[in-house]
């Protein structure tokens, strides 16, 4: 796990005082698509896990090369809170 500073993703709704761990990074090619999928989870500044990300970037590897690339945002328990695009 490596920490991540929320600022170097300002289009994630991070609470501020919270921080940010990758708990996995994923790159992978399949049926013409390239993807790269990362997950991370907001820590609360007593280090409880109050949200997970899913944040991804996939890209056709055929012209015109469509991408699409967003966010997830899930309460620890996995429920929906907010999804949106990346910037």
């Amino acid at each position: 796990m490596k920490k991540v500073e929320p600022h170097t993703l300002p289009f994630l709704p991070v609470v501020p005082g919270n921080s940010l761990i990758c708990t996995e990074s994923k790159t992978d090619q399949r049926k013409g698509m390239d993807n790269d999928d990362e997950y991370y989870d907001e820590l609360s500044p007593h280090g409880e896990i109050v949200a997970k990300y899913h944040v991804w970037h996939h890209m056709s590897i055929y012209p015109p090369q469509p991408v699409d690339q967003g966010w997830r945002k899930t309460s620890a328990d996995g429920k929906l809170i907010a999804t949106g695009k990346k910037k």
